[in-house]
């Protein structure tokens, strides 16, 4: 259980901050495309803490 804690934790710390970013910074014809790469990038982490 204590990894789910820390998986959600890390997850706000990471989404949250970026989404602030992403919808005050970065173009609205671009935002999907970076949450999208953000997106790719937190499956991998996700997948590497799953099999570790």
């Amino acid at each position: 259980m204590i990894d789910v804690i820390e998986t959600v934790i890390a997850n706000w710390k990471v989404w949250i901050p970026f989404q602030l970013v992403n919808f005050g910074f970065v173009p609205p014809q671009l935002q999907v495309a970076a949450a999208g790469v953000l997106g790719m990038v937190w499956s991998v982490f996700i997948s590497y803490k799953g099999h570790t």
